[in-house]
């Protein structure tokens, strides 16, 4: 179990939910824990159609939230990192969850009661907090509307990587190393792995990019940030 102040303050350090965010949310929760959810690397927290149990606030590790068509094509939503969560929308709007939750590496989840959540949804600046998040969420999904309605591959990609790179890059004294597979970023641009890997090729020979590792177990480093910005 893990204490709510704890939950937010990690929270608050990533700035996923902002400092103000805390203390009102968990205003009469102190006396009160959070129940602890480990999750080992493959396994699945929320399959999509679910009926969540709370909202989860990611402790340790990474989740990959995903969603399947009714044809079976999956399409990545995000990645959640510490201090990040998830299942706000359905627990907000009733309806069952509208993804897939997968464990990418061990990971600990903080869950929020439904009941919690909605002591949260009774606070103003909890909620002001919330909006923002929502606010960048759209935003992203508008990014990867951009990348999946572009018919240049090299444009998909620049914008991706920029995106990513921001998103969730890491700073290396090489540059900026984003963590995921090539399959994953695949999917995320919308074409094959062969397509993306020929792409890849072209941004090493002009020295944009790293490729650390070997497949499957790679990561990209973005050697050069300012010069992924799209082509005009």
């Amino acid at each position: 179990m893990a204490h709510p102040k704890q939950a937010l303050a990690i929270a608050a350090r990533t700035g996923v939910l902002a400092a103000r965010f805390c203390p009102g949310p968990f205003t009469g929760l102190s006396d009160r824990c959070l129940p602890v959810k480990t999750c080992k690397k493959g396994e699945w927290v929320v399959n999509q159609g679910d009926t969540l149990e709370g909202l989860y606030i990611v402790q340790e590790g990474k989740i990959l939230l995903t969603r399947l068509s009714c044809s079976g094509r999956e399409t990545i939503i995000e990645f959640v990192g510490p201090g990040q969560f998830f299942g706000d929308v359905p627990l907000i709007n009733g309806d069952a969850a509208p993804f897939n939750a997968l464990a990418l590496q061990a990971t600990v989840l903080l869950v929020v009661r439904k009941s919690e959540f909605r002591q949260i949804l009774d606070d103003v600046t909890a909620c002001r907090a919330l909006i923002d998040v929502l606010v960048r969420r759209c935003n992203d999904a508008w990014t990867q509307i951009e990348v999946l309605g572009n018919s240049l591959l090299e444009e998909k990609v620049r914008i991706m990587l920029d995106w990513l790179s921001r998103r969730i890059g890491i700073q290396t004294p090489e540059g900026v190393q984003i963590r995921m597979s090539q399959s994953q970023l695949a999917k995320m641009v919308g074409c094959s792995r062969e397509s993306l890997n020929r792409q890849l090729s072209v941004f090493k020979n002009q020295g944009l990019i790293k490729v650390k590792g070997k497949y499957p177990q790679t990561s990209l480093l973005v050697l050069a940030p300012e010069r992924l910005s799209p082509i005009a």
